[in-house]
């Protein structure tokens, strides 16, 4: 089983409210991590924040009351720098530089300027740190290995700026939800900022709730924000079967007038430009036309680049794409040495045992070498690459 969490991100999502709903759903464990990291940044940069219970909405949950110095970092450079100072575990810093640096991108995104020219307005505060520096450390101390969220309410109306008035959600926050899907354009007011997209981002959720999350505890973390709609972000921490899941886009279009040679072209390029997957189907349309249906399976990162890339090398005028779960058995790479010589196999784990199965290309070669069919050379590896792996597993070896 591997511990969890749930990021409900229907009401938005904050940095100080991650924090404090992370607190809230693993305590009093966390009371412990937040109170060593608070001091730390107390006594570093005179930054902290008193975590309060509070109760809205008939709810009871955390809240942060960040008091801060008169001290403002104006480039990314500082905050790297303030973050390697500090006495803390290596996995720790380097999430909390990831926030920050996710941060700094979009920024560089949204002003088109270098990383190195950027100046650091709204997120120049020290309580960015503060809020970057203990995320990381309670999601690291807590030893928290599968993250899932819901869709990211952004909210709706306008936001000041030192650049000026725009829109909800703020430019820099747009940019770090991109490949993200996003909601709640209902709500009134900024609902997610640019730190909470970032932590978001930086923990690269999978966007879904998983059947079979066992359910240990809730956690609320409240804004400082007064809202006409609850103002919460709320945790659920419990526990998931050693699986691999991953939330993915499969992508189809029909296609009546297109060679089969057209179709090869189009898979390769989908699978050289990032698709997990892609695959044709022979099918009748209307008229009784054959046809061919392309379909794959991406990431949602890389979904409208490769949509692009059907539009340009197909006559298509739409395609059709839903969400679909897959979930993966462990498995792994080895290369193993067999009476044949060297060769690459794969070794998924199963329950009550494994599969093995060799690479293709190289059982192709080895049998021109030792005149054996293909199939026959694959098998007597796969089957000798197995009992070897068992064996060393009997003996502890693996």
């Amino acid at each position: 089983m591997k511990k969890s969490i749930y990021i409900d991100c229907r009401y938005g999502i904050s940095g100080d409210m991650f924090v404090s709903a992370m607190v809230a759903a693993f305590y009093p464990e966390s009371l412990t991590i937040f109170k060593n990291y608070n001091s730390l940044l107390n006594r570093n940069f005179g930054v902290s924040a008193d975590l309060k219970e509070v109760t809205k909405n008939g709810i009871k949950g955390f809240a942060l009351d960040v008091k801060e110095p008169d001290i403002r970092f104006k480039h990314l450079k500082q905050f790297e720098e303030a973050i390697s100072g500090l006495e803390i575990a290596t996995d720790v810093k380097d999430l909390a530089l990831e926030i920050l640096n996710n941060i700094g991108e979009a920024e560089s995104r949204v002003h088109g300027k270098d990383f190195s020219q950027l100046h650091f307005h709204e997120i120049g505060s020290l309580d960015t740190l503060l809020d970057a520096v203990i995320a990381a450390g309670l999601v690291k101390e807590l030893k928290i290995e599968y993250v899932f969220s819901s869709i990211v309410s952004v909210g709706s109306g306008e936001v000041h700026t030192e650049h000026g008035i725009f829109s909800v959600p703020a430019p820099a926050t747009v940019e770090l939800l991109k490949g993200m899907p996003i909601g709640g354009t209902e709500l009134k007011g900024e609902v997610t900022t640019p730190t909470g997209a970032s932590i978001l981002r930086a923990l690269k959720p999978q966007f879904f709730l998983p059947d079979g999350f066992y359910l240990e505890n809730v956690g609320y973390g409240f804004g400082q924000k007064e809202f006409q709609h609850p103002n919460f972000l709320r945790i659920l921490s419990g526990w998931v079967d050693e699986k691999e899941f991953e939330s993915l886009i499969e992508v189809s279009v029909n296609l009546d007038d297109i060679t089969p040679q057209v179709v090869a072209t189009v898979i390769s390029e989908l699978l050289f430009k990032g698709a997990i997957d892609a695959w044709s189907e022979s099918i009748i349309m209307k008229k009784g036309r054959p046809a061919f249906k392309v379909c794959f399976l991406c990431y949602e990162k890389d979904l409208e680049e490769l949509i692009e890339l059907v539009f340009k090398e197909t006559t298509t005028l739409g395609v059709r794409y839903h969400r679909v779960l897959r979930q993966k058995i462990k498995r792994e790479l080895q290369k193993v040495e067999t009476s044949f010589g060297e060769v690459s196999i794969k070794v998924s784990h199963l329950k009550d045992g494994i599969k093995v199965s060799a690479e293709y290309d190289e059982c192709v070669e080895l049998a021109k070498k030792f005149g054996l069919p293909t199939n026959e050379i694959k098998r007597r590896i796969e089957h000798e690459c197995a009992e070897k792996i068992l064996k060393n597993r009997d003996q502890g070896l693996t």
